[in-house]
């Protein structure tokens, strides 16, 4: 028994570190591991703020006092519910360091080695043998939804969908029962553990087991019908407590209340659905001439497209296994007798009649339209279009001599991986990386640093542009939601920024209309005594603004950052109105 183990273990090694080095290659690239490997602005902004949050001693649902100063923002009403599980992985690595880049970064790889080891083992249940397994473990780490999305909602995990999809497969075949005691229990910690990840993942999860529910029935498969519902009450009742800390935010908070639940509308759906089409074309800048080819032809279409729906795309590879699950439906062919194709297919097939356009998403959202991007179903989708395509493959090649059959292996292996890679991302280009986020926390992150050191007696700042938040808008040649690194670069002063509370939002805008002495004296009737101006949310570089204010403050305390996009200006408003 202690042979097995040793031996199992030598393969979840290997996986762990063929995981590691890829990431390293992929996505950390030449950089050192502690610059931020994706996006920090838009919607990465809060998973960054969560971090800092927890290196000033709070937890993420707590009311943060530093930002919308002095109103604070209770953080447990943020649009992005629950999550659980995720934070407290999180919070276990902001312990480990103060950088809370560095931190995000270990937190994306330690969920895509987590992703490639739960494939490992599913597929191994699933039948598969260990090379095929680490095949598909490595390659469904690495699907394109890992570099798009997952790098703007880096909770948008997918580590848990291949243990998921393995029982619900095993509960269509009836295999559940043959199943051991041990591995029974499994399956309800997994429940337990998905009700506690990102709200998304519980719902599509719960559907899932829905999905498997009414085939059973369908097919007169009444059999082991009792622990998939116990599974069901299991993640429930843990998606309940995953977002109760939501719930009492709002219930404590009216205002937070009316603005949250009206955030998002039903017809908002239609912005964001799982096209076929998103799924089969090639992804953005494919390494490989033909496929870039293929791809040009569909961008030139100028289909609507946005950012949310390029994680939809599924690699050559799953690609190709996508259609096989869609001959095994449409088509009686042998394809069907295959092992666990034709579960594989109906779980796509529901799958996909969930977030089609126009899909059973659409009859849902009626009643709650917090979720609207159903295409975050495409992981689970990717995973069985690789199976079905290794499932097909290794029917093909049962004949083939063990040679040739690993060096085809090897070499689907290194073209998935290339295919699947986006080569030009505009999250992991150097170019992008070197002259955009880096070059910004190079320059706020030493002014900020000297601001804190030389003022010792500046505490309020008020960061100019004013932006709304959290649907906040690109300003000029200013990102989305970039004042939130004026809070993860600092450690000891207030802000204005991240304004949750429309009241807070409200009041705080006013300073839109203001300029000169009356923008100062308004600012000190709040309590602030600095602002910090970036230039780039003005289309006359902040000229204008910044030299009113030179007009009207007394002492000269002015720092700028070494790019002269920042500029800080410690003042004394005079001649205000009592």
């Amino acid at each position: 028994m202690r042979n097995i183990i040793n031996k199992s273990s030598i393969y979840y090694l290997l996986i762990t570190l063929l995981t590691i080095l890829i990431f390293k290659i992929a996505v950390i690239q030449d950089f050192s591991i502690s610059d931020p490997a994706f996006d920090i602005y838009f919607d990465a902004m809060n998973i960054h703020v969560a971090i800092k949050m927890f290196h000033d001693g709070l937890w993420w649902w707590d009311n943060l006092t530093r930002v919308s100063f002095p109103y604070g923002a209770p953080m447990g009403g943020f649009p992005v519910s629950g999550g659980q599980l995720d934070y407290f992985f999180i919070w276990i690595f902001s312990l480990i360091s103060k950088n809370v880049f560095l931190v995000a970064n270990l937190y994306l790889l330690f969920t895509v080695v987590l992703t490639a080891l739960l494939t490992y083992y599913s597929c191994l249940e699933l039948r598969f043998n260990k090379t095929y397994s680490i095949i598909i473990a490595i390659l469904y780490s690495f699907i394109p939804h890992m570099y798009f999305r997952n790098t703007a909602h880096i909770m948008l995990t997918y580590y848990l969908f291949p243990v998921v999809l393995m029982y619900s497969i095993k509960f269509l075949t009836n295999e559940f029962g043959n199943l051991s005691k041990f591995k029974k229990n499994i399956f309800y910690l997994v429940m337990l553990l998905a009700g506690l990840q990102y709200t998304y993942n519980g719902v599509f999860i719960l559907y899932v087991l829905f999905a498997v529910g009414v085939i059973k029935i369908i097919e007169k498969k009444r059999e082991h019908f009792k622990p998939l519902i116990v599974g069901t009450v299991v993640l429930v009742i843990s998606t309940i407590i995953n977002i109760a800390p939501v719930v009492k935010s709002y219930k404590s908070n009216s205002e937070l209340n009316q603005k949250m639940t009206t955030f998002k509308k039903a017809n908002m759906i239609d912005d964001y659905p799982l096209n076929l089409r998103d799924m089969l074309i090639p992804v953005q800048d494919n390494h490989f001439f033909v496929l870039k080819g293929i791809r040009y032809v569909f961008d030139r279409a100028e289909y609507k497209y946005n950012g949310e729906l390029r994680s939809s795309s599924l690699g050559l590879i799953g690609c190709l296994g996508l259609i096989i699950c869609i001959v095994t439906l449409v088509f009686n062919t042998k394809l069907k007798s295959l092992r666990y194709s034709k579960e594989i297919s109906q779980l796509f097939m529901f799958l996909f009649l969930l977030a089609m356009p126009g899909g059973l998403a659409s009859f849902i959202n009626l009643v709650s339209p917090q979720i609207r991007c159903y295409n975050r179903v495409a992981p689970m989708i990717s995973f069985l279009a690789i199976c079905s395509f290794f499932v097909f493959l290794e029917m093909k090649l049962i004949n083939v001599s063990k040679i040739k059959k690993n060096v085809i292996l090897f070499a689907l292996f290194l073209f998935g991986l290339i295919d699947q890679n986006p080569g030009f991302t505009n999250l992991y280009s150097k170019g992008q990386r070197g002259s955009g986020r880096l070059e910004d926390i190079a320059n706020l992150g030493p002014l900020l640093n000297e601001v804190e050191s030389k003022f010792p007696m500046a505490n309020n700042v008020f960061y100019l542009p004013f932006n709304i938040y959290p649907s906040s808008p690109r300003v000029n040649k200013m990102p989305a939601q970039a004042d939130g690194l004026a809070y993860l670069l600092s450690d000891r002063l207030n802000w204005s920024i991240m304004p949750l509370l429309p009241s807070a939002e409200e009041e705080l805008s006013k300073v839109k209309k203001l300029t000169g002495n009356e923008l100062l004296c308004f600012l000190s009737k709040l309590s602030y005594d600095s602002v910090l101006i970036d230039r780039r949310g003005y289309s006359d570089n902040g000229n204008e603004i910044l030299n009113s204010i030179k007009e009207n403050y007394v002492h000269e305390n002015l720092l700028e950052s070494s790019n002269k996009n920042y500029v800080f200006i410690k003042f004394l408003a005079t001649e205000c109105e009592s």
